[in-house]
């Protein structure tokens, strides 16, 4: 057997799913089962087998594999004839395929042809099962096929057996033929003749979060445990010396695996246990998977969770995943304590739900980093007829009540879908769920409502919370109604706090009282919702909440001032000891250069040459001339006055006479939009204007632009220089809100600084700026200085949502 067959062991996933885990490790290194490695398995596979020649095909990070495997001794395979051989890429191969390329085995050619075995058995990774490939082989020379596939419960599984001559033909003509892959070639050639081999013993593929998750739990049944692990066939790994685990008084541990090295003070149930873990007294950790270093802090309740290495979980934490669907937590991730914290957010969209703008991804990113660091977190949003049907078939009916109003009665129905370790709650009643969330005449009438049936639900559904965090005016009557209508109805928000965030000032919620439908007319109005003989939901909300933030610190300092507030300046003013300033966050896990399958070529700090290539096919995709040289200026953003387009107006012309490209994807005024139109015609070589917020990909323009521009009239917070940051693009902007608080000026004679600024709102001011960054733009010791800088920048929601937690534990305590 050992002379028929060589095995290629295929480490290449680009599961997004997984994403979290294998940020830096590949699929081969993924851990398993309280002590063993995904490669484990292939390789104890092989040496059962009496297999030799072995090859492994990696990806991504590969250095714990490397760590793990080494030479090969502990499966006998550190040979000086054959042996074992770690084969990484040579070069950077874009594939969408989610297995080994022929273009990738082309690149170690010579393993293929220097090899003196006749067949190869290709096994992919992410697989686990303990499969003799003597009886695999043998069943395909009798077969005569041309590949033999594995099946398992009538599932093909990534097990396949080929001749070596007929691969290594594959490999030389990859480049003209339509297979990129074994797995393709099996599924498009119509004349190939396939065998099947049926495996009957214990089998699962990882291609996600929740097959990894099923895979380690089934360890925990008998069953598939003797399937797996043969006494005649035993799983071997790498070996070490850990003294054993030691359980206190007060450990209580039943159905779970524990390795070495462990100290169980705390309760563990039906989980997997990696060595060298604490779980400390009163913590209780059900239904988990802890690997190697994570400490479980005291009075901690882990439940349906994944813990990488090194993961701290600090006293009084909870988190909490759902059945099959755990929550994740990244390598050295540090989770806050936070006994008695519960939050509520009440917003008007949410990614993935509904997005009109920034506010829906803030929504998202803030809650789901909440959780991350301990925060139970909920969500109550308005239920719009446009929610995508996907989501609406995986609504649960959870409360169903009428309010009086007047004469009236209101009815409403609640709905909730819960999704890593958050409920979602959307309110459903008449006029306020229309299809769009915005742009009626009587909008302020449907956020009255929704603002009183959000309350109303909270107190009949006795949901229990220590700060309702209301955004934006379209939520500012909330803690109106708290104060003026259920707390004379009800103790229920009797210690709940509230804090209004301000994410624009401009948008205000201004009606007549008449408009309105619940706040009564004919009595005595309380003078802090109005304004000038008008209703103001944002004043309300900034004078009645207990807390104020804007969305950066600079922000909260300019809207003290006229110039900035929109008219309610001496109202914020008269609560400047209640004002907060923080920092909104970029999700790093969508905006990433190195995981961002949307752009031409991933890329990383270490690997920025690859940036100029998503320069050029920018460039050809949108008809420029392609030159990765000439300095090209991207804009993503709504196209009106406030972003500072009349500036760019006014020295457009001779940015023009300069060496650059200029590309702009947006929508917004027509009086900007229809000069970039004309400029596109005028100079077609160095402009592309793409009107429409879907007429070109976003993230091309990250990746592919040298600068970006921002010269804003006022931002409060900005995110669009935080996304060019991390891809190495560099802002350029003006020195305003949170553009001020995430770019630092460029310093030539320190080499400190991450983008260039201008603090004046002036167009001359703009073009010396611009000038300034296109002469450094030619000096590599600068600009390589400017693009480590930026990428180095860490906006990420981490910092912020610990700020947001320690306002929330100082507004408990007011």
């Amino acid at each position: 057997m050992k002379n028929k067959a060589l095995c290629i062991i295929d480490g290449v996933n680009t599961s997004q799913s997984l994403h979290t885990l294998l940020a830096q490790r590949c699929i081969a290194a993924l851990p398993y089962g309280g002590r063993y490695r995904l490669i484990d398995f292939p390789l104890s596979n092989v040496v059962h087998s009496g297999i030799t020649n072995v090859a492994i095909f990696p990806d991504g990070d590969y250095h714990s594999l490397s760590d793990h495997i080494r030479s090969g001794k502990f499966w006998g395979l550190d040979r000086k004839v054959d042996g074992l051989f770690l084969l990484p890429p040579k070069k950077e191969i874009v594939s969408s395929a989610n297995s080994l390329t022929f273009a990738r085995m082309r690149e170690h050619i010579d393993y293929f042809l220097r090899s003196r075995q006749k067949y190869v058995i290709i096994y992919q990774a992410n697989v686990i099962t303990n499969i003799p490939f003597e009886k695999l082989v043998k069943h395909h020379i009798e077969s005569k096929a041309d590949v033999t596939i594995v099946s398992y419960k009538n599932k093909q599984v990534g097990i396949f057996v080929i001749e070596k001559d007929y691969l290594i033909d594959l490999i030389l003509r990859h480049e003209i033929s339509p297979y990129n892959s074994i797995s393709a070639l099996i599924e498009l050639h119509e004349g190939l003749k396939i065998n099947t081999y049926m495996h009957d013993s214990y089998t699962r593929t990882i291609d996600s979060i929740v097959s990894y998750y099923r895979a380690n739990m089934d360890m925990l049944k008998y069953k598939y445990g003797f399937e797996l692990f043969l006494l005649d066939r035993p799983i071997i790994t790498k070996t070490k010396d850990e003294s054993p685990a030691f359980y206190s008084k007060t450990a209580d541990v039943s159905n779970s695996v524990v390795a070495n090295g462990c100290i169980i003070e705390g309760k563990v149930e039906n989980s997997i246990i990696f060595r060298d873990v604490i779980i400390k007294k009163g913590a209780i950790v059900r239904n988990s998977i802890l690997m190697p270093n994570t400490v479980v802090g005291e009075n901690s309740i882990v439940d349906r969770m994944i813990s990488d290495k090194h993961v701290l979980i600090n006293d009084g934490a909870t988190v909490k995943g759902q059945e099959f669907i755990p929550a994740v937590l990244s390598k050295g991730q540090r989770v806050a304590g936070a006994k008695e914290i519960n939050i509520l957010q009440v917003a008007t969209e949410c990614v993935p739900f509904y997005k009109t703008g920034g506010l829906a991804n803030v929504i998202f990113e803030l809650t789901e980093e909440l959780i991350k660091q301990g925060v139970r977190t909920d969500v109550i949003l308005p239920y719009y007829s446009i929610l995508d049907q996907r989501y609406v078939e995986n609504l649960v009916h959870d409360f169903q009540s009428t309010v009086t109003v007047g004469e009236n009665e209101i009815n409403y129905d609640v709905y909730h879908y819960s999704n890593a370790g958050v409920k979602y709650y959307f309110i459903s009643s008449g006029d306020l769920s229309r299809e769009r969330p915005y742009g009626y005449s009587d909008d302020c009438k449907r956020y009255e409502l929704f603002c009183y049936l959000t309350l109303d639900f909270i107190s009949k559904r006795l949901l229990k919370y220590d700060v309702i965090h209301c955004h934006d005016w379209l939520t500012g009557l909330i803690p109106y109604f708290m104060k003026y209508e259920f707390s004379q109805q009800t103790r229920h928000f009797n210690y709940t706090k509230t804090i209004m965030t301000i994410h624009n000032i401009q948008y205000q919620g201004i009606c007549d009282i008449s408009d309105l439908a619940i706040i009564p007319q004919n009595e005595m109005i309380p003078n802090e919702i109005m304004l000038y003989e008008k209703v103001n939901f944002l004043k309300a909300g900034i004078v009645l909440s207990d807390r104020v933030t804007t969305v950066s610190p600079t922000y909260c300092n300019e809207i003290c001032y006229p110039y900035f507030a929109e008219g309610l300046d001496r109202f914020i003013y008269t609560r400047k000891d209640a004002l907060h300033g923080i920092l909104n966050g970029v999700s790093y896990s969508y905006n990433n250069p190195n995981s961002d399958l949307s752009i031409y070529k991933t890329y990383c700090l270490k690997t920025v040459h690859l940036k100029k290539e998503n320069k050029c096919q920018m460039q050809a995709e949108l008809g420029l001339p392609v030159n990765p040289d000439i300095p090209v200026i991207g804009m993503v953003t709504r196209v009106i006055e406030q972003k500072g387009f009349d500036l760019i107006l006014e020295i457009f012309e001779d940015l023009m006479r300069e060496n650059v490209q200029f590309v702009l994807l947006g929508d917004g005024d027509h009086r900007y939009t229809s000069f970039f139109k004309k400029m596109a015609n005028q100079y077609p070589d160095k402009v592309s204007a793409n009107i429409g917020y879907n007429a070109y990909n976003s993230q091309m323009i990250y990746a592919g632009s040298d600068m970006f521009l921002m010269p804003s009239r006022f931002e409060p917070c900005g995110i669009s220089q935080m996304i060019a940051m991390k891809y190495g693009t560099i802002p350029i902007v003006r020195e305003t809100g949170g553009l001020k608080d995430t770019v630092i000026p460029y310093n030539e004679f320190t080499l400190f600084g991450n983008g260039f600024s201008f603090a004046h709102y002036s167009s001359r001011d703009m073009f010396y700026i611009l000038k300034r960054a296109l002469h450094f733009y030619y000096q590599p010791l600068h600009w390589n200085k400017l693009i480590q800088s930026a990428m180095e920048t860490d906006l990420s929601w981490e910092s912020s949502a610990k700020e947001y937690i320690n306002l929330y534990r100082k507004v408990m305590n007011d």
